[in-house]
């Protein structure tokens, strides 16, 4: 198990340098390579795997080139990918939200070195609340995420009018049954049909949201025929 920063301390950053947490990765899966021989590991067999935001992180190492010697599988398990890799404009718009509610100028680095832990978790967590009113294309539910900076992460992977970029790599890519469910749940108590094709294009979209709008998998079922009132999309 490796470790990267979180919040704005991995996906943020005093000097407006993107990706500092998909750097942590690299960084420790480097070191794998120097250590893992000592232990009779074969840095020729490594897999990454990762789950839900963890998978996002394996989806960013595949898009970066520069990590694709260190590794030679990948796993993502419920990968919410419909949220994509962020812009630049993007990060940008994120970070001076960060500086000015952490009340430091980019260049004072006095203030910065001495913002306290409470502070900087305080301004994660008011990203992480408000990511749609403070960038509209970061969503509210993972706004600060790795960024298709053009240099590190080079590729989309997200999008499909983009070719998907060739690779010799094994990919495993998983979900559970009712993926997201207690998180839709938890957020949404009830979803009426009309509600639902609104809610969709909000997450996904258009085209997306209209595939799962036209899909025979989600029609209403017939016992609910006479009453679709109460039928929770």
């Amino acid at each position: 198990v490796i470790q990267y920063r979180l919040g704005v301390l991995g996906f943020q950053s005093p000097t407006g340098e993107p990706n500092l947490a998909v750097k942590d990765t690299i960084n420790a899966l480097n070191f794998l390579h120097t250590v893992l021989p000592s232990f009779g590991g074969e840095t020729s067999e490594i897999t990454i795997a990762g789950q839900s935001s963890g998978a996002s992180m394996v989806r960013a190492l595949l898009a970066a080139p520069s990590a694709g010697n260190l590794f030679a599988r990948a796993i993502l398990q419920s990968d919410p990918m419909d949220f994509g890799f962020n812009t630049p404009t993007t990060f940008d718009t994120l970070n001076s939200f960060f500086l000015s509610d952490l009340g430091c100028d980019a260049s004072n680095s006095s203030c910065l070195a001495n913002a306290s832990l409470d502070d900087i978790n305080r301004v994660s967590n008011d990203i992480r609340a408000n990511g749609t009113s403070i960038a509209p294309a970061s969503g509210d539910f993972e706004p600060m995420r790795p960024v298709r900076d053009g240099s590190l992460v080079t590729a989309a992977l997200d999008l499909t009018d983009v070719p998907f970029p060739s690779t010799s790599k094994p990919v495993l890519v998983t979900n559970v049954q009712d993926e997201a469910g207690p998180a839709i749940f938890g957020a949404l108590p009830f979803v009426s049909e009309d509600d639902l094709a609104g809610i969709l294009t909000e997450q996904l979209d258009q085209n997306r949201a209209n595939a799962i709008l036209n899909a025979s998998f989600y029609a209403v079922p017939p016992s609910f025929a006479s009453n679709i009132s109460a039928f929770d999309a």
